[in-house]
């Protein structure tokens, strides 16, 4: 996939971990590591292999999160859709001694979202699905961990996708799967541990 632009898309946030500075030094290791020597012509970088792969994320706690934080850190762009109300990660700790329940310093959400942006969608609305569907439109890779039901109901039913784009790749991270007499049971910590 080549290099794209991003459509505007208002209330992006970068989530961003800041190392911090180690003592007797000014910056943190991050400058470090941005100030090395660029590397020789024809040297490919690992870290970046998924320079120019767009991931659209629709999941909340670990299981999607996690995957699509794999693919963040070796340079897809990773977007990801949270709720109104944010992803439920937000919600659990560990946190900080100083911000107990700060939704913003959880360090479960700020491990699994680090390298993505993020997009708050009401998925709820005609509005919300139509903002999901742009960005869906110009994604390489979605994945979710919706029911199957839930999944077409905002317009990520994999059949249907994949008629419209076939190259498209959607990854469904679901407890039970999304065939059977099972697939509409969502999973609990309990469950899936």
């Amino acid at each position: 996939p080549g290099q794209r632009s991003l459509p505007a898309i208002p209330r992006i946030v970068m989530v961003k971990q800041e190392a911090p500075p180690v003592r007797g030094r000014s910056s943190s290791r991050a400058d470090e590591r941005d100030s090395v020597d660029p590397a020789p012509a024809g040297h490919h970088d690992p870290m970046r292999s998924l320079d120019g792969l767009r991931v659209l994320e629709v999941a909340e706690m670990v299981g999607g999160p996690h995957a699509s934080k794999l693919l963040a850190d070796l340079g897809a762009e990773v977007i990801k859709v949270e709720p109104p109300g944010g992803d439920r990660a937000r919600s659990v700790g560990p946190f900080p001694a100083d911000g107990e329940g700060d939704r913003e310093r959880s360090g479960l959400f700020l491990g699994l979202n680090t390298n993505k942006r993020s997009i708050v969608i009401d998925l709820e609305s005609t509005e919300g699905r139509e903002r999901l569907a742009g960005l869906v439109a110009d994604a390489d890779l979605v994945i979710h961990d919706l029911t199957p039901t839930r999944a077409a109901t905002v317009g990520l039913d994999a059949d249907v996708l994949l008629g419209q784009r076939p190259e498209l790749v959607v990854l469904s991270i679901t407890p039970y799967g999304s065939t059977g007499p099972h697939a509409e049971w969502a999973g609990t910590e309990l469950t899936v541990v």
